[in-house]
């Protein structure tokens, strides 16, 4: 029996191997990634002077940070559920290289980035704490990284979310203006900022 097993096991092995011209399809266990990425979150918000054991985590892995709740003396500039807000961001790489962002001035860091025909201006959401829609599809860790932090903030607030490669761009580097701009299983970074709320 375990002879007929390793000669079944040894087929598929060269029929993979015989396949694509030599090529080895390997499928990693994500597990093992997820691992790699909380340490470089952890080193990143230690580096950057936060404790990560005092840092928030949502339930998928999204790590937050309310740097500054914003103009707390006006409740009308609250976020609030179905309250319409614009916000802008600034995405990072964990090694504080530009990646996106909504603000003109920042994306002139970057000419991978920068682009005049871009329109730079804040994202317009509909807040909700069960998550939120737009018109628009966002990566898992930026979409839940807003859904866990508006409602702590008012306008003129910033947070800081930081998630695992798996929630954001996976094994698929990006590219802007033809220049790799985010490497595969890469941990990335949000700044965000509400600058309008429209009361519902």
């Amino acid at each position: 029996m375990k002879t007929l097993a390793l000669i079944s096991f040894a087929i598929g092995l060269t029929f993979l191997i015989s396949c694509g011209e030599g090529t080895v399809v390997v499928i990693e266990d994500p597990s093992v990634q997820r691992a790699i990425d909380i340490g470089i979150i952890d080193e990143y918000l230690t580096a950057k002077g936060y404790d990560p054991a005092t840092v928030d985590t949502t339930e998928s892995g999204v790590r937050y940070i309310i740097i500054n709740e914003g103009q707390t003396a006006d409740e009308n500039l609250s976020i609030d559920e179905s309250d319409i807000v614009d916000f802008d961001y600034i995405g990072r790489l964990t090694t504080d290289k530009l990646f996106d962002t909504s603000i003109e001035s920042i994306s002139e860091e970057d000419t991978a980035i920068f682009s005049s025909a871009k329109v730079f201006q804040p994202i317009r959401i509909n807040y909700s704490t069960t998550g939120w829609t737009l018109g628009g599809s966002f990566i898992a860790g930026f979409s839940q990284g807003i859904t866990a932090t508006f409602d702590k903030v008012h306008v003129g607030g910033k947070v800081l979310i930081v998630f695992p490669s798996d929630l954001g761009y996976g094994a698929i580097p990006q590219f802007g203006n033809e220049v790799e701009t985010i490497p595969a299983n890469s941990v990335v970074t949000f700044e965000l900022f509400p600058v309008r709320v429209i009361k519902q």
